[in-house]
């Protein structure tokens, strides 16, 4: 979309006219944009060398807002298949840290856990029986963007080894974190405002303005999911969905942060091209 609100200002800006503005001046207003029609939150992306022009975005739109079309959709065109992943989730699910296995490894590595007896069915006491699935990271975000129904759903979500919780205990949207789950390890996400370096550290992924919730992700996982994702420039992770799985923490200015040490335990969705 070619405009959209900054919250800090209140000023309404053409895609083209904000991509004129001073950088440092750029990179505070986008981490608060809004969507000119319904409010929702937005995204800022400069132009690519592949020819896409300076524009706007929000992921997702409400339902009927006048530009949401121009994004494609509400969320663009991932999704369509979100019924039947929910449908398969079960009531316990097993978390799949496997860093770059596909969908079809991870279902056969569940088919073969049933096949050999290890726990693939579990009683509830009443005689009632319910399957574990496994899923991977990238499929439990695209089922917390979709679905409130799983966002707010008491399926057990188990990491093996590390904790077992229920979904709407686990997963904490970025707009629900605050101060007393400092160093709870738990299922952080939500939009990328924009993205930026760290220096040799890495990178910032910025969630809103300059003391909201940030996700560091060290250089060697950057890169890790660079390559995953094919990710060509920072700008890139602009309108991004960002799942992370670690402890929360503080900075020295009581910040709230949190970093992963390993590409594992992130899931990436990025906004349409």
């Amino acid at each position: 979309m070619d405009i959209a609100v900054c919250n800090l200002d209140g000023e309404i800006y053409y895609a083209a006219q904000f991509a004129q503005l001073p950088m440092r001046e750029l990179e505070r207003l986008r981490k608060d944009l809004s969507c000119k029609g319904c409010r929702g939150p937005a995204y800022f992306r400069r132009a690519s060398t592949s020819g896409r022009s300076a524009c706007f975005g929000a992921r997702p739109h409400a339902d009927g807002c006048e530009f949401g079309s121009a994004d494609s959709g509400t969320w663009g065109t991932d999704g369509s298949d979100v019924a039947d992943e929910l449908a398969n989730t079960g009531d316990h699910i097993m978390v799949d840290l496997r860093f770059g296995a596909d969908d079809e490894r991870v279902a056969a590595a569940g088919g073969a856990e049933q096949r050999q007896g290890h726990g693939k069915t579990f009683g509830t006491g009443t005689g009632i029986r319910h399957a574990k699935s496994h899923k991977r990271l990238t499929g439990l975000l695209r089922l917390l963007m979709h679905s409130e129904d799983f966002r707010n759903s008491t399926a057990i979500v188990e990491l093996p080894g590390q904790l077992t919780l229920s979904a709407k205990e686990f997963f904490v949207p970025f707009g629900n974190i605050d101060s007393s789950m400092h160093l709870d390890f738990r299922g952080y996400w939500g939009l990328v405002r924009s993205a930026e370096s760290a220096g040799s550290d890495g990178i910032w992924l910025n969630t809103g303005s300059r003391g909201d919730f940030s996700v560091r992700l060290p250089g060697q996982v950057y890169k890790d999911l660079k390559a995953r994702f094919e990710i060509e420039d920072l700008d890139r992770l602009a309108g991004a969905y960002v799942l992370v799985i670690a402890k929360l923490a503080k900075s020295k200015k009581d910040k709230l942060l949190c970093w992963p040490n390993d590409a594992a335990y992130v899931a990436l969705n990025l906004a349409p091209d």
